[in-house]
């Protein structure tokens, strides 16, 4: 088979792709594999991330209640870039479903994932770092986590957005998972909105952080995570959706 380079485009709301010299009388193949990753109990694939090597990572699996049990783990599957099955790990205590919150790979191939429970300290963790081979390097708990962000442009740098208090941002050593500070605890003056569903790091150096359930839910802070520079509203008014509710 022969290699085709290709790119995305998007054109308003449309995905499409930009293809390279071919053969048109040959038979374009876009996708090469497909897997059902089988996860217990719920079969539901959450995050997909995929590595320098091509080798892809799904984060899914749990209950599909408000139970967490051992008998229903989160679980992350690795595959490498041709599809092949390489393992399966169970998170040490199940999650609910819907809670498997974040899934980041790093340049190195390292892995992090945000279960999105909040495990008192000692106990579970509700962050971990895994190695390329599936085995858990460090875990953090005691709060509960939303998004991860890690930082490929520093050596240690990687942060956890933490919900259910205001949307705080807590900056941890990637490499050894120690707590190296955050931003100020939620308050009027602080106010970032309610639970983040993703965060970045610009150009600029600076974060960027867009919540729900909040009333400044756009929100800028500086690289130090000491000032908010800004908070909006972003005028789409996420938030839980109630029973009957509209999706639009």
């Amino acid at each position: 088979n022969d290699q085709i380079s290709s790119e995305f485009t998007i054109n308003d709301n449309v995905v499409s792709f930009n293809l390279g010299s071919y053969d048109p009388s040959k038979t374009v193949i876009i996708d090469p594999w497909l897997v059902n990753p089988s996860f217990t109990l719920l079969n539901k694939a959450l995050h997909v991330e995929k590595d320098m090597q091509g080798n892809v990572y799904v984060l899914g699996g749990g209950s599909s209640n408000n139970t967490a049990t051992s008998a229903t783990p989160l679980q992350l599957r690795k595959y490498s870039a041709a599809g092949v099955f390489q393992w399966v790990f169970n998170f040490p205590i199940g999650c609910i479903g819907w809670y498997g919150d974040d899934l980041k790979v790093d340049a190195d191939g390292f892995i992090y994932v945000s279960t999105g429970m909040n495990f008192s300290t000692g106990s579970h963790p509700g962050v971990f770092k895994m190695s390329p081979a599936g085995s858990i390097i460090w875990g953090v708990s005691g709060f509960e986590p939303y998004r991860v962000l890690v930082d490929n442009c520093s050596s240690n740098a990687m942060y956890i957005s933490q919900g259910n208090s205001g949307m705080i941002v807590r900056k941890y050593d990637k490499n050894t998972g120690a707590f190296l500070g955050s931003t100020p605890s939620y308050s009027t003056a602080f106010a970032l909105g309610g639970e983040c569903r993703d965060m970045v790091k610009g150009d600029d150096g600076n974060y960027y952080g867009i919540g729900v359930n909040g009333t400044a839910d756009f929100t800028k802070i500086d690289a130090t995570l000491s000032t908010k520079l800004f908070g909006v509203a972003h005028g789409y008014g996420f938030a839980y959706l109630t029973a009957g509710a509209a999706l639009y």
